[in-house]
C-alpha cells in the first residue's frame, strides 16, 4: 500500500511522457524495494532476496512495456531508441539496491552455517564434527584433574585429541550422516507417522544396529591407532562394550527421543555432537580414568 500511494505521486507528477513516466515508476520501485529489502534481511537468505528482487524487476518491466503501449509508445525496452532511458532506469535501480546488498553481506554465523550445510551436508557435518570430537575429547582430559586433584602436573595429551578429530572428520560425521539420512528413508518406507515416529527411531537406532556399530568403531578405531592388536581390539570391547551401552542407554534413550521429535534431520547430527560434549564430561567425573588408561569408555548415539 505505501509503494502504491508513492507510486501514484511520482506518476502526477511525470505528466503524460511514457519515458518520464517509465523512470520515475522504476526509480519508485527501486527504492521502495531497496527499503523492503533491507528489513527483510532478518527473515530471509541472500538468494532468497535476490530471487525476489530479480523477480519483481520483472514484472515492473512489464507493467512499463504495458504502459508505454497505452500511450502509444513502443515498448521502452526492445527498442534501440530508448537505449538511453533503459541504462538510466537500470542505474538507478543499482543505486537503490546498493544499502541493501551491502547490508545482505552481513549474516549471522547461523545463516552462513545453515547455507553451507545446505550446499555442501557431508563436508560441513565433517569439519563440525572433526572440531566437536575435540572439544569433547578437551572436556574428557581437563575434568578429571579438576574433579578430583592429582600429585601430578597435567599434561595435556595433543595426539589423543588428534586422534578424536581425525576419527570425527573422517569416520564419525561421514557414517553418521548416512545413518541418520537412512533412519529417515526407512521410517517412511515403513510408514510411522506420528509420535510413533521418535519411538521407532530410537527403538532402532539403540538396540538394533547404530548404537553397537558406532561403539565398536570408536573403541577398534583407537585400539587399532594404540598399536593393539586385533586380538587386544577384541579383548578391549568385551571389556568395556556392555558398560559403554548400559550407560548410553541411560543417557542417549531420551536425549535422541527429544531429538527425532523436534530436530530436522540435517540438524540431528550436530545435537547429538554437541550433546556429547556434555556426556563425555559426565563420564569423565562418573568414571575417572586410571593412570594406564588412555581412552575410556565412550559412547555416542
Amino acid at each position: 500500500m505505501a509503494f502504491q500511494s508513492l507510486h501514484r505521486g511520482v506518476l502526477m507528477k511525470a505528466g503524460g511522457s511514457s519515458a518520464a513516466i517509465a523512470v520515475a515508476s522504476i526509480t519508485c520501485f527501486s527504492t521502495y524495494l531497496a527499503d523492503r529489502t533491507s528489513l527483510e534481511l532478518g527473515r530471509r537468505t541472500v538468494v532468497q532476496t535476490q530471487q525476489r528482487f530479480h523477480h519483481q524487476f520483472s514484472a515492473l518491466r512489464q507493467q512499463v512495456d504495458k504502459l508505454c503501449i497505452k500511450n502509444d509508445t513502443s515498448k521502452l525496452f526492445s527498442t534501440t531508441s530508448n537505449a538511453k532511458v533503459e541504462q538510466e532506469a537500470v542505474k538507478k535501480i543499482e543505486e537503490a539496491a546498493a544499502p541493501a546488498t551491502k547490508a545482505s553481506t552481513k549474516r549471522s554465523f547461523a545463516e552462513f552455517y545453515e547455507e553451507h550445510l545446505e550446499k555442501n551436508p557431508l563436508p560441513t557435518k565433517m569439519i563440525t564434527g572433526s572440531f566437536l570430537w575435540s572439544v569433547g575429547d578437551a572436556v574428557a582430559q581437563a575434568v578429571p584433574p579438576l574433579a578430583f586433584g592429582s600429585d601430578k602436573p597435567f599434561v595435556y595429551d595433543w595426539a589423543r585429541t588428534g586422534r578424536c578429530a581425525f576419527y570425527g572428520f573422517f569416520i564419525h560425521a561421514p557414517a553418521s550422516h548416512v545413518h541418520f539420512n537412512f533412519l529417515e528413508y526407512l521410517t517412511n518406507r515403513v510408514g510411522v507417522t506420528g509420535l510413533g515416529i521418535p519411538v521407532f527411531k530410537t527403538v532402532m537406532e539403540q538396540f538394533v544396529y547404530w548404537s553397537w556399530v558406532s561403539n565398536a568403531m570408536y573403541h577398534g578405531f583407537m585400539g587399532f591407532v594404540q598399536g593393539m592388536t586385533p586380538t587386544e581390539i577384541w579383548k578391549r570391547l568385551e571389556d568395556v562394550m556392555w558398560d559403554t551401552q548400559k550407560a548410553q542407554w541411560a543417557f542417549w534413550i531420551p536425549v535422541q527421543l527429544l531429538n527425532f521429535q523436534f530436530v530436522p534431520v540435517r540438524h540431528q547430527l550436530n545435537v547429538v555432537l554437541v550433546t556429547s560434549v556434555a556426556w563425555t564430561a559426565l563420564l569423565s567425573v562418573w568414571y575417572p580414568p586410571l593412570d594406564e588408561e588412555i581412552e575410556g569408555t565412550e559412547g555416542k548415539a
